[in-house]
């Protein structure tokens, strides 16, 4: 193989970019975590808070203590498979600051959060929104 001096070794068009995301989606390994909360998220574009994201792995709980080590990144490795951002945001909820992880368009602030070992849009499921 031939690497010539500065050869993109990315793909610079988006639309190539998300024809191979879908083509990896099926083989690619999103740890064990995916397995566990995969059904646990609704589909649809949101905002969770972390808390509430990590007690999907704690049953519930505050404490992560008991976690194993190294959940955080198979929790992060597992979102990226949900779609979700691969970093956590700082947002304004009300008056305060809330670290959220992000999926889709943030506009939109459709806030989901842990309600009986799921998450769950706050304000009930979401449909598609007719357009007028």
């Amino acid at each position: 193989m031939t690497i010539y001096e500065r050869e993109p070794l990315w793909l610079d068009d988006p639309a190539l970019r998300a024809d191979l995301e879908t083509l990896h989606q099926g083989v690619m390994d999103f740890g064990p975590t995916y397995e566990i909360i995969r059904d646990l998220i609704p589909d649809g574009d949101m905002m969770v808070p972390c808390a509430d994201v990590r007690r999907l792995l704690t049953g519930g709980s505050e404490d992560a203590s008991r976690l194993p080590a190294g959940w955080r990144a198979n929790l992060q490795r597992a979102l990226v498979g949900l779609g979700f951002e691969p970093q956590a945001v700082v947002s304004n909820r009300g008056r305060e600051a809330v670290r959220v992880y992000v999926r889709g368009d943030v506009s939109s602030r459709h806030w989901a959060r842990w309600v009986d070992g799921r998450i769950e849009f706050e304000h009930g499921r979401r449909g598609r929104e007719r357009v007028f």
